[in-house]
C-alpha cells in the first residue's frame, strides 16, 4: 500500500482509496503500486494515530481502505511480507482469507510455527473488529526427488495444521525462475518464451491445481453466500 494512500485516505483529504488504483495491461486487473521501502508506512501510521489524525485504529486501517473500493472487485488480492508490525495486523483484519506459502524445509516450518505463534500473541493485544479470516497453507518448493525431505516434511506439517494445509502443494519447478527473467508467470508465457513446451506443461499442470482448490473452496463459497 503505497505512501500516498496513507498521506490522502489516512488524513481525511479522500474518502475512498479509489485515487490510487492503477489499471493494468489486462482488462478488469487493477494495480495499486508498492514496494519494500514503502514499509516505513508503519512508522506515518503510528505517529498520525499519536496526533489523532486517523479516522480509524491504525490496524484497520488497510480494511477501511478496501471497503471504500471493494463494490468493484470480485477479488481483492494483498500480498504482504511476513513480519509482526502494524502491516501484517491490518492485513490479518482485512484479509477474509489468508494463504501462508511456506516451503516444505524443516527450517521455513520451525520460522512459520514461530510467526504463527507471536503473530497469535500479538493479535490478542488489538480489538480486531469481529474479523476473523481462514488461514490456509501452502507448501511449496515441493520436490519428488528420491531422498528429499519434502514428503517427510509434509507429513510433519499436515499432523500439526490439519486441515489448514491445502491439499495441492507447489512442485519445485525451473519454469518459474525463467518466467521471471522475462516478467511473466508461466500462465503469461508465449511459446517463443518457453524453454520447451513439454517443461512449460509441466509448470502449468503444478500451478492450475493449486488455483483450481484456493477458487473452488476458499472464493467461490463465498460468492455464492
Amino acid at each position: 500500500m503505497p505512501r500516498i494512500l496513507c498521506s490522502r485516505f489516512y488524513l481525511g483529504e479522500r474518502d475512498n482509496a479509489e485515487y490510487a488504483i492503477k489499471p493494468t495491461c489486462w482488462p478488469g486487473l487493477d494495480i495499486i503500486p508498492s514496494c519494500l521501502a514503502l514499509h516505513r508506512i508503519e512508522t506515518d501510521l503510528m505517529q498520525y494515530h499519536a496526533q489523532g489524525k486517523l479516522p480509524h485504529p491504525p490496524h484497520l486501517m488497510l480494511r477501511a481502505a478496501i471497503e471504500s473500493v471493494w463494490d468493484n472487485y470480485d477479488i481483492i488480492v494483498i500480498d504482504s511480507a511476513p513480519n509482526l508490525g502494524t502491516g501484517t495486523i491490518n492485513v490479518v483484519c482485512a484479509a477474509d482469507i489468508i494463504v501462508v506459502a511456506t516451503p516444505a524445509e524443516l527450517f521455513d516450518y520451525s520460522s512459520v510455527l514461530q510467526f504463527f505463534t507471536m503473530l497469535l500473541d500479538l493479535l490478542k493485544t488489538v480489538d480486531l473488529g469481529g474479523f476473523e479470516p481462514v488461514v490456509r497453507l501452502l507448501l511449496t518448493k515441493y520436490s519428488l526427488t528420491t531422498g528429499n525431505q519434502s514428503r517427510w516434511m509434509e507429513e510433519q506439517i499436515r499432523n500439526t495444521w490439519g486441515s489448514m494445509v491445502l491439499r495441492q502443494v507447489v512442485r519445485v519447478t525451473d519454469e518459474v525462475g525463467k518466467g521471471q527473467i522475462k516478467m511473466r508467470t508461466v500462465f503469461e508465457q508465449a511459446a517463443n518464451q518457453r524453454s520447451t513446451l513439454n517443461a512449460w506443461r509441466n509448470a502449468v499442470s503444478i500451478w492450475e491445481p493449486v488455483c483450481q482448490e484456493i477458487f473452488d473452496d476458499l472464493i467461490k463459497p463465498r460468492w455464492e453466500d
